[in-house]
């Protein structure tokens, strides 16, 4: 999808007089309108009908106000380096209930890796204000590798937060490290049926809080084969849905639990993680609709100091655990 939007956003370039562009300015991002080979070369974002385009070096919080939709947001060598409080992101995209398909990790020829990275308290890359459908991804640059985001102390590497009650769903591919203090990708639907799915090929981890946090309506799952590491007091993936929950994440998963999941639906809890490790417990699952609650790891299961497989129904659904070998302190 994005290979063909981007084809066409470069022929737009060429071809348009009248871009808007963000550069820097006194410490902060300002607009101006710009010719197409000043837009291309100023550090900053640019807007065309419906494709906005990073690149460059800046220094300072930048936001994306969506107004159009479907609207493509493609990061291309762009790195943003600052320094903002708790709850506050280097990066906001308001997407305005507009849908939103986000690359933060663009590869075009020569471009070199892109970079979000909080040095204060807050959050890297934030998307809020939503009720349609999100979807980021990430590339391997060709220069640079496959860039990142990074969250601060207490901020969190990726929030997509859809907080309008709408259906809209949320689709998450990462294949590089997004890490921060509070979180590593947290994904939150404040209500309708959204579906949630996260993808991680990458490290995603946190130094105190969850690394990977789902919470919505919809069906969630979490796949891939990247690694994920919850922080000293958070989970490796909580996961809180009404719609059904699967955990097919065939990487080392480390956390307080590894696996926290709740449900409440009549489709159920279905994991079948990789190598799972936690404290108190390895996998957590409590459903309490009348869904099944089916384990069944193809990797080890531990917990250092208690239990490590916990599953608990309240409605009438089957409980079935299988697999390689579980282990408790």
């Amino acid at each position: 999808m994005f290979r063909s939007i981007t084809a066409r956003r470069r022929i737009s370039l060429l071809t348009s007089s009248s871009l808007v562009a963000s550069t820097v300015s006194g410490g902060a991002l300002v607009f101006a309108a710009l010719t197409p080979s000043a837009a291309l070369a100023a550090p900053g974002c640019v807007t065309l009908v419906n494709v906005t385009t990073c690149n460059g070096a800046v220094a300072v919080p930048t936001t994306i106000n969506i107004t159009t939709s479907p609207q493509d947001v493609l990061f291309e060598g762009f790195s943003d380096t600052a320094n903002t409080a708790v709850n506050t992101a280097v990066v906001t995209v308001n997407a305005n209930n507009q849908i939103v398909n986000l690359d933060y990790n663009d590869s075009v020829a020569g471009s070199s890796a892109s970079t979000i990275t909080n040095t204060g308290a807050g959050d890297a890359l934030d998307i809020t204000d939503n009720s349609q459908n999100v979807t980021v991804t990430s590339d391997i640059t060709t220069v640079g590798g496959p860039g990142g985001l990074f969250g601060g102390t207490n901020g969190t590497g990726l929030v997509v937060n859809n907080q309008s009650a709408g259906s809209g769903n949320i689709n998450v591919t990462a294949v590089n490290t997004i890490t921060g203090g509070g979180g590593g990708i947290h994904t939150l639907a404040a209500g309708g049926a959204t579906t949630i799915d996260v993808t991680s090929t990458g490290a995603v981890s946190s130094t105190t809080g969850n690394a990977i946090l789902a919470s919505g309506g919809g069906h969630i799952t979490v796949t891939g084969s990247g690694t994920v590491s919850g922080g000293t007091l958070g989970d490796g993936i909580q996961i809180q849905g009404k719609g059904g929950v699967t955990v097919d994440l065939t990487g080392n998963i480390t956390g307080d639990p590894g696996i926290n999941v709740k449900d409440t639906s009549a489709v159920g809890i279905h994991l079948t993680p990789g190598n799972v490790s936690g404290g108190a417990f390895g996998i957590q699952a409590v459903e309490n609709g009348a869904g099944p609650i089916d384990i069944a790891p193809t990797g080890n299961v531990s917990a250092s100091t208690g239990t490590g497989i916990s599953a608990v129904g309240t409605g009438a659904g089957n409980i079935t655990t299988t697999g390689h070998t579980v282990s408790g302190g």
